[in-house]
This record gives structure tokens, sequence and C-alpha cells, in this order.
């Protein structure tokens, strides 16, 4: 059997928008419109503030006064004050001039017709379509959205919309991909990210003590509505384990959702630190923070930083037997540092393979100490903001070999602000550019995670090492662009140093010079985006990132991998199953 050709995007979220409360997510992805024009109809202008919840009170911020009167989804979710400082704005539908953008995660970025661009110019051929949710920002829209009721929702209009386009169709089984991607159609993959996922049982949190006979049947429930992909942990404590701190704001997430903040411990192996007073979230009609509590972290050894000392739980265990034993992926992403090697002690005893489905690589990010950890902030005068800091949620070195020895799969995302060493290795490739020339979140900073997860699973022994990618569209910053005012923020203290043109621009159809397999800018309303100054604004432009990262300078033989990643997942999830003794013909 001829080996499949395509990429895989092993971490999506279209149907974001009926998650967090519905519409703290804007915009309806699943319309194809009117099939003579680039028809983005759906996307329809929002209301500038809210999307029609209630997270302000006569134009004040009521849930973080600390950081003054200020647009609440703008400054908390977006990261806008690193990636260009875009605004809030409604459009949207007709000229697209606020939205779709790079900067901007609270306006659906996977529409059908992007998606479809993506599958035809970009050689998307397998899509892992996640539901996600969290149910403090639910309570912004005035609904108490739980878990359950999320995955419900999103998994269901998923299956729907997936079932009106005959170019694409949901794999159940590996054997599924194979025939998908062999009539050469977009395979799409079912999976959860959600923070209680023991939510679809009712169960009430923390659960300490032995594996119940829920967990068979929480299996179950996943299993039977096609859910093939899991991430256990997300953004709080469940009963399975610890989630991976890195974030403020998911500690108010964690104490919402179990009654707690977050127990950490110090660790040299990371900088991120929680802040000594943490936001507290009251409920009620209204947001309200009373007087901020302290905990007490501990943030006297500069030298060190916090992570969760919890780590996986009995019912966590069971969870992973049970899923192995269905011979579905497991995704490690989002798991504390003891959740996780725990995790993966339980997956060696199997020789079982498990995923990163978003992944970062710990040592890729600079440590506190480096000068290139730091960029000069405009917004102050030029004092050094702090640019991707090393936490848990990176993958230590161990994990990410010993995912590789199991035959696992790691696939680096394209989300987020941050910077990357562009040699972290004496073995690394050596990139053409000076460090302090590259904008964080650009194609160049993502390339340098793609190549080092090539590298270390190459170095672990996978021939073809089975590496994706994940864009992961929702809440958080895309790929920023290498050129024009929005240039993400170029590491190194001087603040007014001359900085160049990190590479050469991407070419378009009939610009001049353009070759023969120039693509096309994509354009709809009264918008045409091109990558150079627009970067990766929504999923359509999957295909302008894939051709960014050959004029930056990989080659083809360095973007195997990520073009045989369609491959790497189904041959993966053949040996989870290949272990369990499943019939390939099963379901």
């Amino acid at each position: 059997m001829a080996p499949l050709s395509g990429v895989a995007d092993t971490h999506t979220h279209p149907l974001s928008n009926l998650g967090f409360g519905h519409n703290f997510v804007w915009g309806d992805p699943t319309e194809w419109g009117n099939p003579n024009t680039e028809d983005l109809s759906s996307l329809s202008a929002c209301d500038g503030q809210t999307h029609g919840g209630h997270m302000r009170i006569l134009g004040t911020d009521v849930f973080i006064p600390v950081i003054g009167p200020t647009d609440f989804t703008k400054r908390v979710f977006l990261g806008v004050d690193r990636q260009g400082s875009v605004q809030h704005g409604t459009n949207g539908l007709p000229d697209f001039k606020n939205w779709p953008d790079f900067g901007d995660g609270l306006h659906n970025q996977y529409h059908v017709r992007f998606i479809y661009r993506a599958y035809k110019l970009g050689n998307l051929r397998l899509m892992s379509a996640l539901a996600v949710n969290n149910r403090l920002l639910s309570q912004f829209m005035a609904n108490d959205q739980d878990d359950a009721k999320a995955i419900t929702d999103q998994i269901n209009a998923i299956k729907v919309m997936v079932t009106k386009y005959p170019w694409m169709e949901v794999a159940l089984t590996p054997g599924d991909i194979r025939r998908i991607v062999g009539e050469d159609r977009l395979a799409v993959v079912l999976g959860v990210e959600v923070d209680q996922l023991e939510a679809l049982c009712d169960v009430n949190h923390p659960s300490t003590g032995a594996a119940a006979s829920w967990v068979p049947w929480l299996v179950e429930q996943l299993y039977s509505n096609g859910i093939r992909q899991v991430t256990p942990l997300h953004f709080a404590d469940n009963s399975f384990g610890g989630f991976a701190v890195y974030d403020d704001l998911m500690n108010t997430s964690d104490q919402f959702a179990t009654g707690h903040f977050a127990q950490v411990e110090l660790s040299a192996d990371v900088d991120f630190k929680y802040s000594f007073e943490q936001q507290q979230f009251q409920g009620g009609v209204m947001p309200l923070v009373v007087p901020p509590p302290k905990p007490g972290y501990d943030r006297s050894d500069p030298e060190k930083g916090h992570v969760n000392s919890r780590g996986l739980q009995p019912a966590g265990e069971a969870l992973l037997n049970e899923m192995m034993s269905r011979g579905m992926m497991i995704d490690i992403d989002h798991m504390s540092e003891k959740t996780a090697l725990a995790a993966m002690n339980v997956f060696v005893g199997k020789s079982y393979p498990f995923m990163s489905s978003h992944t970062s690589i710990r040592h890729l990010a600079f440590r506190d100490w480096e000068e290139y950890g730091w960029a000069p902030n405009p917004c102050t005068g030029g004092a050094p903001i702090r640019i991707g800091v090393a936490s848990e949620r990176g993958l230590s070195d161990d994990i990410v070999i010993q995912l590789a020895k199991l035959g696992g799969m790691v696939s680096p995302g394209t989300a987020g602000g941050g910077t990357a060493k562009l040699k972290p290795t004496p073995n690394s490739f050596q990139f053409p550019f000076n460090q302090a020339d590259v904008p964080a979140g650009s194609s160049i900073a993502i390339a340098v995670g793609y190549l080092e997860a090539v590298r270390m699973l190459s170095d672990a022994g996978q021939a073809q090492p089975r590496v994706g990618l994940a864009t992961d569209f929702t809440l958080t910053p895309g790929c920023g662009p290498r050129f024009g005012p929005r240039i993400g923020p170029r590491p190194g203290f001087a603040k007014n140093q001359l900085r160049q043109p990190a590479g050469a621009r991407q070419l378009y159809q009939n610009d001049p010079g353009a070759g023969g397999d120039a693509l096309p800018r994509y354009s709809a309303g009264g918008r045409t985006y091109d990558f150079n100054t627009d970067g990766m604004a929504h999923y359509g432009l999957l295909a302008d990132y894939l051709a960014d990262l050959r004029v930056i300078g990989l080659s083809d033989a360095q973007l195997a991998p990520l073009y045989a990643s369609a491959e790497s997942y189904t041959q993966m999830w053949e040996t989870c199953r290949q272990i369990m003794n499943i019939n390939p013909g099963d379901p």
C-alpha cells in the first residue's frame, strides 16, 4: 500500500463558536454561501465589545480592575500588546477590515471556505477537529455551559458540517483515513480538549480515591460519539491529574473549577512564576472580584519557576488504560510535568504511542537571564518585556525522546507570540538570520520548533520523524508577519538599533519575479490578504504559511516529514490499535 501524502493538522477548533457559552468566539464557519463568490456572509459583524455577553459595565472592565478600564477580551486573551495592538473591531463582513486577523482569537478563523483553501492549496489531508471549552469564560456570556454540553454541541455540529461537503469525511479508524485521503479528500478526526472531561459523567471534582466505575462509562460516551483523540488536561486540575501552569488567568480558571488555586513547587527547569496575588472569580449575574487572595506563592529564587505539584491521579491512570484499550490517540499537552511523567510510564508499560498535538519544546525558550528572552517595549518607552517564557507547558527533552521511541507524534503549534533560539543545540539547523532580527511569533520562530522536533525524533530512532503542525486558532494569536508595521517584538535590549528584515518576501502570482508555483492572493469582501504583512490571519492562509517556510530557507528534504504527516498520524493510530489487538476492520 502506497504511503499517504499530505499534511496533518493535529489541533484545530473549527466550531469553537459553540464553546465558551456560545459566541465568545464570534462567527458561524459552517455555511458555504453563494457558490459564485468567495462568500463569507456567515461571518457577520460583531458588536465590537462583548459578543452579546456581559463583560463590561458602563465601559469599565469589572473582572480585572488592576489593569484599568480596558477591553477585557483584547488585553487578556489576545496578547495584542505583543502582537501589534490590533483593536477589537466589528468588521468582519463586509470588508473584513478588523478580522479575521492573526492577532485576534475571538473571531472564527476556520470558516469552511478557509478549510477548503487549506485542503486545495496547502495539501491539508488530515485535520483533528477538537471540541473546546472553559466554564469561566462561559460565565461572561451569561451561559454556564459545562464541558459536557460544550462537547455535545461542538461534536454534533462538526459532524453536520463535514457531512455537507463531499470533499471531507469523518474518520473513525485508520483505515478510514487511508480510504478518504486515497480518494484525495480531507479526513477529519474528532477530539476533545476541555478542563473537566469528567463532566460527561456528572462527577464531582476532585476524585482522589480509587478509579471508579464511571471511567469506563466516560470513555464509552466519548468513543460512541466518534471521538478518537483526547487531551485529558487543559486549563485546570481535574479528576485525572494536574494541569501545566503558565498563565495567571488559568489559575483563576482553576480556582473557579475546583475551588482552589494551583499548588505549586519550585523548579530550576522553568522560569514562569505565578503572581503573588491571584484573581478570584465570584460569579453571580455580574463578574466580581473581591480583594485579591494571596496564596503566598514562593518567588524567592530568581533562578527557579513554578510547576504544578499535582500529578496523575488514580482516575487518570484508569482513564489512560481505558482509552488505550480502545486504541485511542492520547495527547499529553497541558499536563503538569508530574502528570506527564507518570502518564509516560503508563504508556511505556504497554509500548503504547502517545502524542503531543500542539507542541512547544522547552529548551527552545530563552531563560530569564538571557538577553534574547527580552525585547524593548515601545509602549513603555523601551523598557524590556519578557517574550517566550520557559514553563512546564513546554515539553522536556526526556518526554520528547520517550515519545519518539514509542512511535508517537509531535506537532509544533503555530499559535502564540513567543520567540525561539535559532540554534538551540550543536546539531540543530543553522538559520541564515541574526537572532535579533527575527520577529517573535513569525514563521521563522515556528520553523525552529518544527526542525528541532524533526531532529530530536530522528536522533531518537524514528526513520521518518512523525512531525505535523497545529494551528490551534481560538483565543491566542496565530503566526505573525515578517514585514510591515505589525511584526512581533524582536528580541534583544537594543531599542533604537536598526533591525534588518528577516528573509525575503513571499511572492504571489503576478508579482514581478514570481515562479510558476506561486500562490494566488486570497481575497474576500473588500480585503486581499498578503502573508508578508498579515501573517496567518485565518486557516485559508495555511498554504501561504507552508510556502513561507520555503522562502525562509527550508528545503524539500526538511519539509518531507511535514508533507508525510498524514501518513505518520495514520501509522501511529494503527500501532495503537495493533498493540491492543483491535481488528483493523472494527470501528
